[in-house]
């Protein structure tokens, strides 16, 4: 695709895709039951049409920019919904709003409903009972319903009599890339959720940018199981290939979960040359594929593997390429990246062609916001290794003092800003929040940027991500970022492993470090417990240089995360002091358990 023949926006593009090449393979996914596996798909030119034909559908219930919530599981039925959703110019939510019933779920549901307040909910059959119960729990229960895949429900409010009704010759509603194209629902890692307003223009911008990563080659095939409530599922492994005329294969995340080798032999069946995956899925790939395993696998069509989760530990890396490297994988495949909902997805990655960048830095110069080398002499305890995001991909990228909007060195950590086409437009119906997020300007007047929120440093044109403004934990002067403690907490204990830390700090006497890690109750008896908190804080004492003198295991899934599975650090800091983190054992400090204490009483 040249320059000159670009579509503006993902409906131009898959439109012109089912004219030119109206026999590929658009959507193809794959699913696993007792039985053999299952393959549905859509071709280019079936994609269209079935996209038309709903937008057609929703015509008659939805005036161009109204809100659309979509819940279903991640089948064709969602994407025909979401591209339906853009040909009518009707605005998608999230896409999906997966809910299991956990009060934390329902709050966070009834936050969107109540921000978006969408005009219809599309839904599936098999969905449509617990999608009303959804609405009726989150005071929406007035909110239209419609099922949207062939069978209907007779206590909804489909009219899918009527589905294949569409008026001949019916053409999309013209999209200007300025319009709205649909609202990526933050994950509320570090407050209630934000409806992030994209654009067609910047949603095409961004495939753009990560087509440019795989060469840009037509018909490259994607394949991947991220859920399509996540903006690297959505926008990196379904939208970027149907901008670009490829082929997009997927499977559910359970399915990864419970057999991540299936997700490797798809990319061998099918030959793709792009994926992205979190941080523990390559980690889970080389706990559960075994060598014989691998050896029997053809991963050299690979060219890209997007590794953008937070925060990317080397090590997961480096036994992944070292597990793959005789199944054909290349390790410049490997491409670590940084990118947030409010710019779309992608902001900086591994260049095509090269090996991802690390930096031993010297963890007590970190400390005091400035990435520097660790000296050769330097002691295990004072290095901590950080790999890098890339670089700045049709974005520029800035690293500012948060407090001054002094734009930083090379080498000093401080806040990262950016802008470019990929920036979303701010955040729906909350237009202060958005002057503040996305209006920012330098101290020398330069902007708008989008203040991210991450705290990053350059170094030798290469981005660092050391962690997020809100979560760093300061004690006496000295600056500590959570992830490096957490990591090092999972190492120290096999009953830890595949499990999540938190770190944080509250008031006790003075600011005090919290270590909460949850534990496989069965792993460790209840006499060893004791020895196991005091390894804890032993080990991050000497590691991060500061006193960590308190020390919570809990149960495993009490620390809370978001649907994307960031560690959500303040929520969880909020129930450690609530005294509602479900205990195994904990030692604390008088001043800390007096806080605790304090906030059950309240």
């Amino acid at each position: 695709m040249t320059a000159h023949d670009r579509p503006d926006t993902v409906v131009a593009a898959v439109r012109r895709h089912a004219l030119t090449t109206p026999d590929r393979v658009a959507v193809r996914i794959v699913g696993y039951g007792a039985d053999e596996p299952s393959t549905a798909e859509l071709t280019y030119a079936q994609l269209d049409r079935d996209a038309g034909a709903l937008a057609a559908r929703l015509g008659r219930h939805c005036a161009p920019g109204d809100r659309a919530l979509l819940v279903y599981p991640d089948t064709m039925d969602q994407v025909v919904a979401f591209l339906g959703c853009l040909y009518a110019s009707v605005v998608p939510l999230n896409p999906a709003l997966p809910v299991h019933g956990r009060p934390h779920e329902i709050e966070r549901a009834a936050a969107v409903l109540g921000d978006a307040r969408p005009a219809v909910v599309l839904t599936a059959a098999s969905r449509w009972q617990s999608t009303a119960a959804l609405l009726r729990a989150c005071s929406h229960g007035g909110t239209p319903c419609l099922v949207t895949d062939a069978a209907g429900d007779s206590g909804s409010d489909s009219d899918s009599a009527d589905a294949d009704d569409a008026t001949p010759g019916w053409q999309p509603p013209p999209v200007v890339p300025d319009a709205l194209a649909f609202l990526q629902y933050t994950s509320g890692s570090t407050g209630a959720p934000k409806g992030v307003m994209i654009s067609h223009g910047a949603l095409a911008d961004n495939a753009r940018a990560i087509l440019g990563l795989t060469g840009g080659r037509g018909g490259e095939v994607f394949c991947g199981w991220l859920p399509l409530h996540h903006d690297m599922g959505l926008v990196g492994q379904l939208l970027t290939p149907l901008y670009g005329g490829g082929t997009t294969v997927m499977m559910s995340p359970a399915q990864f979960i419970r057999h991540p080798l299936r997700w490797l032999q798809l990319i061998e069946r099918y030959r793709a040359g792009y994926t992205a995956a979190p941080n523990f899925a390559l980690d889970l790939c080389c706990k559960r594929v075994t060598p014989e395993q691998a050896a029997g696998l053809d991963l050299s069509s690979l060219r890209v593997i997007l590794n953008g989760a937070e925060p990317i530990d080397e090590r997961t890396i480096e036994r992944f390429a070292d597990r793959f490297a005789g199944s054909g994988l290349d390790r410049r495949a490997l491409k670590p990246a940084y990118g947030l909902a409010e710019s779309t997805l992608l902001v900086t990655a591994t260049p095509r062609g090269r090996r991802y960048r690390t930096i031993v830095a010297d963890a007590p110069a970190l400390g005091r916001d400035q990435l520097l080398p660790a000296a050769a002499q330097t002691s295990p305890g004072g290095r901590v290794t950080l790999v890098g995001s890339g670089t700045p991909h049709g974005m520029q990228v800035l690293v500012v003092d948060p407090d001054t909007s002094v734009v930083l060195d090379d080498g000093r950590v401080g806040e990262v800003w950016t802008r470019g086409p990929s920036l979303a437009s701010g955040y729906w119906a909350q237009p202060e929040l958005s002057a503040a997020t996305f209006g920012a300007r330098t101290a020398d007047g330069a902007g708008p940027f989008l203040r991210t929120g991450d705290l990053g440093a350059f170094h030798d044109g290469e981005l660092f991500i050391t962690g997020r403004c809100k979560d760093v934990v300061i004690v006496h002067g000295r600056n500590i970022y959570p992830y490096e403690a957490e990591r090092l907490m999972r190492d120290l204990h096999a009953g830890f492993h595949g499990l999540n830390g938190c770190f944080f700090s509250v008031s006790g006497q003075g600011e005090e470090p919290v270590a909460v890690q949850e534990l496989r109750p069965a792993a460790v008896p209840g006499a060893e417990l004791p020895v196991l908190a005091r390894t804890i804080r032993e080990s991050l004492t000497e590691r991060l240089g500061v006193a960590v003198a308190n020390v919570a295991l809990v149960t495993p899934g009490s620390v809370r995360r978001t649907t994307s599975g960031k560690v959500e650090r303040l929520s969880t800091r909020e129930l450690f002091l609530a005294g509602q983190l479900r205990i195994v054992y904990q030692d604390l400090t008088a001043g800390v358990r007096a806080r605790c204490d304090a906030g059950r009483s309240a």
